[in-house]
């Protein structure tokens, strides 16, 4: 098994904007994401566990400015929709996550011929 964990949203966004406009740079491209998902097929990797990015508020602090960055550029994408708050941390609504983060390297493993597996769910196998 391989973790590639958390996911990051990359550029460009579904608005056009990249991360760069919101002061962030690129976290992981698609072709780092590529080359990662490559090694894990050459050493046979039975699968790549994934999930995408959530934004954790340390307890009694505030938000380092990268998060906070982080957190308007989740807003921007989740537009008109609020972010979703539990267990002390944001997400980006599930479709959403889907659509915008676990779509582009779900279609890479799949290129790949690489079984993605989402954290925490459908992770034990029997033989």
């Amino acid at each position: 098994m391989l973790r590639i964990d958390p996911l990051f949203p990359s550029s460009p966004l579904a608005d056009g904007r990249t991360l760069e406009d919101f002061g962030l740079p690129e976290a992981q491209t698609n072709d780092d994401l590529d080359h990662l998902v490559a090694l894990a097929k050459e050493l046979n990797v039975r699968h790549v566990v994934y999930s995408p990015t959530k934004i954790v508020q340390p307890r009694g602090r505030r938000l380092q400015p990268l998060l906070l960055a982080l957190r308007d550029v989740y807003r921007a994408m989740a537009a008109p929709e609020k972010l979703d708050f539990h267990g002390g941390s944001w997400r980006l609504p599930d479709a959403l996550a889907r659509m915008h983060i676990a779509q582009p390297f779900l279609d890479v493993c799949a290129r790949q011929g690489v079984i993605a597996k989402y954290c925490k769910r459908d992770l034990i196998e029997a033989p």
